[in-house]
């Protein structure tokens, strides 16, 4: 089957010095630490080839308070593809500026927009928000895969739908968290070997299913959020992402907001992809990580200071996250 990449280069601008990593089309790259100064923050990369010829990847970044208001230059992908093929990505935390070179545009997502390129060739370069932890994955489908998938008249109003029928052409475009979802879902941590890729193929294909019933209007879900209630969860998460240790409770929040707790929970995640608990928890273990790597903070004082009862919890929690335990972050 065709797959979606012959070779793709990663070349380093946190780093320039750092080596090119050269990727082939069956290359996996489990974890790979992103080379950059301990002043600007830490970071890891993944990425899975599927059986279907999809690619999958995942970035994960910290950045130091240093980098706060700051576009931070990551690194410039380049590809050659055997197809015509559409990448698609999305932030589930945090902003990232890509400069698309093919196209010679500059394209912001995160949030509920993400971006959606059609290319014979990649080449582009993500800067991140330095402002916050930024969690990006990104799936790569050639057409021809697409078509068999969807069929070809399918794809093709998808590919309409989404305003990237042309080849060079990358749009943003809003879509509900629910619709995304599973894309941020299949890069588990919970199986491993063979099982995990049949488990990100599920979830793939259950995240193009969704995608293509929205775009095409035959996407079932609630009505959508009003205007007033949709800001009201963009502003709350602007404050938690500039809130320090001291987060308030979600009671306090709903009285500040004028509202009930599980209607502000409810509609944060309608906006933000995933509760405040879930959204709060993700920031603090990025701070964590900082600390874990900037600081001989021990890990039980750490835990209690993230509000942990047991340092296990937050081992696990971290582990959950990031892929590996606090401790690794300590060795050497």
């Amino acid at each position: 089957m065709t797959t979606a990449f012959s070779l793709a280069e990663v070349r380093w601008l946190t780093d320039p010095e750092a080596p090119v990593v050269v990727l082939d089309h069956l290359a996996d790259l489990p974890h790979q630490e992103v080379p950059m100064p301990p002043a600007m923050g830490s970071g890891w990369v993944e990425m899975m080839h599927l059986a279907l010829g999809m690619h999958l990847a995942r970035g994960t970044h910290h950045f130091t308070e240093a980098m706060a208001g700051h576009w931070v230059p990551f690194a410039r992908i380049t590809a050659e593809l055997p197809d015509d093929s559409l990448t698609i990505q999305s932030a589930r935390s945090g902003r990232v500026r890509l400069y698309e070179r093919r196209v010679g545009s500059e394209l912001t997502f995160g949030g509920d927009v993400a971006l959606f390129q059609h290319s014979d060739r990649l080449d582009y370069e993500p800067h991140p928000d330095g402002s916050t932890m930024v969690q990006v994955t990104v799936l790569l489908i050639g057409d021809a895969l697409l078509a068999r998938l969807l069929g070809e008249a399918l794809a093709g109003t998808l590919m309409a739908g989404l305003g990237v029928v042309g080849v060079p052409s990358a749009r943003v475009l809003a879509i509900p968290a629910a619709i995304t979802a599973p894309l941020y879902a299949a890069l588990s941590t919970e199986q491993a070997g063979a099982l995990r890729k049949l488990y990100a193929q599920s979830k793939i294909l259950e995240y193009l299913g969704g995608l293509t019933r929205f775009i095409t209007g035959e996407h079932e879900a609630s009505p959508a959020l009003p205007l007033v209630r949709r800001r009201r969860a963009e502003q709350l998460r602007e404050e938690l992402e500039r809130a320090g240790a001291e987060v308030p409770s979600l009671d306090e929040l709903a009285r500040r907001y004028r509202t009930s707790a599980r209607t502000l929970n409810d509609d944060f995640k309608e906006v933000v992809g995933q509760s405040i608990f879930a959204f709060v928890t993700r920031r603090r273990l990025g701070q964590a990580h900082v600390l874990l790597q900037e600081t001989d903070i021990p890990l039980k004082q750490l835990a209690a200071r993230l509000g942990y009862t047991h340092v296990n919890h937050f081992s696990t929690a971290f582990r959950r996250v990031f892929g590996y335990p606090p401790g690794r972050l300590r060795r050497g």
